[in-house]
Order: structure tokens, then sequence, then C-alpha cells
């Protein structure tokens, strides 16, 4: 077997394998399988157009060159027969060669991929309406013959496109441009994923020394010293001191973190846990102020915190009796009358504190917005030092 024989048979097989793998082409095989196995090369149609099937198959070349039995030399030849046919001086591009550029290439195929034929077809009429008397028989006999004809256009029509299509798969100019097209794709995708990975690595590593600074200056801030450490008010001397012996909480009391969702038994294990590691790299990462006010919240069936810490809750009077009579002492004066007046100035004053502190939680807030958007430059500022160094 000489090697010509041996590229034919080796094209038969490739051919054979890509219509078995695409469902299109294995439909288009079944559907014309007799047609294709009786096949007679010389056979000419009727009409004097292209024989189709003879060009879809791989058989119908040799080799992707310009020589007589070469791909460009055949569908060239192949092209121009269908541009004859049509009997028009311009309007389809002509196939080109090996040596053509991609412009051309890519507008010789989105030109005749829309392809419409101006043929009439009119060979296709099987009825003579010169022969027909009555108007309602030549009427009838028009109409098939429009049939027909309108038919066998689109047949036509599809028949070309598909051998566009055919030969567009195997034009190795479309290849090699697509070929070099996935390269691309493939080298933009793996530098894009580079890319990510890196601003990825680069962020993680500002965040955790910008989270480690935070808790570094948190710590400076928050060291448990009694002679450094500020007089507290209100809860968090409750919280951070020894609580009265006659107060005690209510059976239904649960001392809780909500920060950290711990709940603790007794007030000695809550501040042990506030001034613990952990929950102080939490409070950081959470951008939270170290105030105690502003990280306990204690569940309770009753009251809020005040009304849970305050002495008036549950009385242990076997053990301070002077305290609950000074409760008591404490009672009958706020129960006493007052006069109009004083009323209308209590309620003045009550307003006026209400609307202080409302202005000073609009400044707490507008502080801590300012202070997040600060700490969020400052990320960004690192990020964007750490990517400039590497």
């Amino acid at each position: 077997m000489s090697i010509e024989e041996a590229t034919k048979i080796f094209q038969e097989l490739q051919h054979a394998y890509r219509v078995l793998i695409n469902p299109h082409e294995r439909n288009w095989y079944d559907n014309h399988r007799d047609q294709l196995l009786q096949y007679d090369r010389d056979a000419s149609a009727e009409d004097g157009s292209i024989m189709f099937d003879h060009y879809t198959r791989d058989s119908a070349f040799k080799g992707y060159n310009d020589h007589q039995k070469g791909f460009f030399a055949v569908y060239s030849a192949a092209f121009q027969h269908i541009v004859d046919l049509e009997e028009i001086e311009e309007g389809l591009p002509k196939f080109g060669n090996v040596t053509d550029e991609l412009g051309s290439v890519q507008d010789f195929y989105v030109k005749w991929m829309s392809f419409s034929t101006k043929r009439s077809f009119s060979w296709m009429n099987i009825y003579s309406t010169t022969e027909v008397t009555t108007r309602i028989f030549r009427r009838a006999a028009e109409k098939e013959n429009k049939r027909r004809r309108e038919r066998a256009k689109k047949n036509y029509n599809q028949k070309v496109r598909e051998l566009v299509k055919f030969v567009r798969k195997r034009d190795s100019r479309i290849l090699e441009f697509e070929q070099e097209k996935a390269s691309q794709r493939e080298s933009q995708r793996t530098f894009k994923a580079q890319r990510n990975l890196a601003k990825k690595a680069a962020y993680e590593q500002a965040k955790i020394s910008f989270q480690r600074q935070q808790l570094e200056a948190w710590e400076r801030n928050h060291v448990d010293s009694s002679a450094g450490e500020p007089e507290k008010t209100g809860s968090e001397q409750y919280l951070n001191g020894a609580l009265p012996d006659w107060v005690q909480y209510p059976d239904d009391a649960q001392l809780s973190c909500v920060v950290c969702d711990k709940t603790f038994n007794t007030d000695k294990q809550l501040r042990n846990h506030l001034y613990s590691k952990k929950h102080g790299e939490i409070v950081a990462m959470m951008k939270l102020d170290g105030h105690l006010d502003n990280l306990v919240s204690t569940k309770i069936g009753i009251d809020d915190l005040q009304t849970r810490f305050s002495p008036f809750n549950v009385i242990d009077e076997t053990k301070m009796p002077d305290q609950v009579g000074e409760q008591d002492n404490f009672l009958e004066k706020t129960m006493s009358p007052v006069s109009s007046d004083e009323k209308m100035v209590d309620t003045k004053e009550k307003r006026l504190a209400r609307e202080l502190r409302a202005a000073e939680k609009r400044r707490e807030r507008k502080e801590q917005r300012k202070l997040e958007k600060r700490q969020e430059r400052n990320v960004l500022t690192h990020l964007e030092r750490s990517q400039s160094t590497k």
C-alpha cells in the first residue's frame, strides 16, 4: 500500500469518526446512507447543479494545498460553480487559498452561511399552465408549481449551508486561528487565576497583620491593673467589683456575653471572661469598643440590666434589716404628694436629659463610623503597600 492510499484511508476513518461522535452529522448520515452507498460520482444532475454528496466527504480532496486535488483547489472550484449557477456578478466572496488573511476568510464564511439562492427552479414545475383552460384549474396548477419550487429552493439553500459548515470544520486557516485563540484564552484564564490567588493571599496577610495590630492596641488599653484602672460607675461597679450581700439574683436570671455567645453561672466567671485574651480577640475582629457596657447583655425574664442590679429587686431581710428600713423610708418619701410646679420642672428635666442622651448617642455613632472608615482605609493602604513592595 502506498503512502497516498494509506493517507486516503486514514482521512476516511477520521471522517467516519467525526460523523459518529457528532449527533447532527450522525443523523444526517443515517438519513442519506443509501444514497451515499449507491452514489456514482460521474452522474450529473438534471438541473446542472453541484453534486453536494461528493463534496461533503473527506475523500473529495487530498491534502491541504493548492494542487488540483488539494483542499483549496477543490472547494474553490465548488463554490465558484455555485456562483456561476446563480448568474450574479458580485455579492459572494471567493474561497481563496492557504495564504489568505484571517479577515477575508471570516468574511467568506459569514456571507456564505447566510446564502440564499436567486435561481427560479422553474424546472421543478410539473404542470403547464398554458394548457389549462379553466381559471380554477390554472390557479391550482400554479399553486402546486410554486409549492414545489419553494421546497426545492429551501432544500438547495440548506445543502449549500451544510457544505459551508463541512468545509469550515476542515479549513486549516480556521483551525489554526481557533487553536491560537484557545491558547490565548487558556493563558488569560491562568493569569487571572494566579493574579486572584496573589490578591487573596496579600489581602489575608494584610488582614491578619491589621487584626494583630488592633489586638495589641486593645490589650495595651485594657491591661488589668488596679493602679491604672479608672474608676467605674453604674453597672461596671457591680460587674468589676464585689456585689452587696443583700442583693440577690432572681432564680431565672442568666449572665451572658452576647459577643462570644456564652453564658455564666456567677458574676466572677463573667468578669474573668471579659478580661480573657480570647474575648479580646473577638472584640478586635468585630471592631467593637472595649467598654464593658457595650459588650455585656444580661438575659433575664424580668426587666433590663439596671432593674436587675437595682437594690429593690430581692432583699434578704434576715441579713440586712437596716437597709430594709432605709428602703421603706425612701418609698414613703417618693410616694408623698408633690406640687404641679415641681412635676412640670421634673418633666422638663427628664426631657432635657433624654435629649442630651440622644445627642450623646448620635455623637458616639458618628465617631464609630469615622473609626470604621479609618480602619478600612488603613487596611487598603496596607494592602497596596504590600503589593507595591512585591
